[in-house]
């Protein structure tokens, strides 16, 4: 209900780690933009975050939270499913709209910058 709710609005815009999510908006979307970066850049970005969705929890509780996302996100690159590059590069690769596929910082922003 939730996604057919979003689908009705005149313009939105869809996170898609989770790719079992994203593939039902594909069909509607006119654009789809993979940042593919390295682990690297994913995990300071992670770590600088920290767990700031978890700002109730304790300091305890939210650093091991941190751990676990960090250690889920690090098995993007050897987990099969809908929320791994696999899975990813499935959907990229049979989206027959405008696409990009971002590998660096630099390339992201010459892509906003209309490079």
């Amino acid at each position: 209900r939730l996604v057919g709710n979003h689908l009705q609005a005149e313009r939105w815009i869809v996170e898609g780690v989770f790719g079992n999510l994203a593939a039902k908006f594909l069909p509607s979307a006119d654009a789809l933009l993979w940042l593919d970066l390295p682990w690297e850049v994913c995990r300071a970005r992670l770590q600088a975050r920290g767990s700031e969705s978890k700002r109730h929890m304790s300091r305890i509780q939210s650093e091991a939270g941190l751990q676990r996302l960090l250690a889920w996100a690090q098995d993007y690159y050897s987990r099969q499913g809908s929320s791994s590059e696999f899975g990813h590069e499935k959907l990229y690769s049979s989206f027959i709209g405008h696409r990009a596929r971002l590998s660096s910082e630099g390339a992201v922003v010459a892509y906003l910058n209309g490079d």
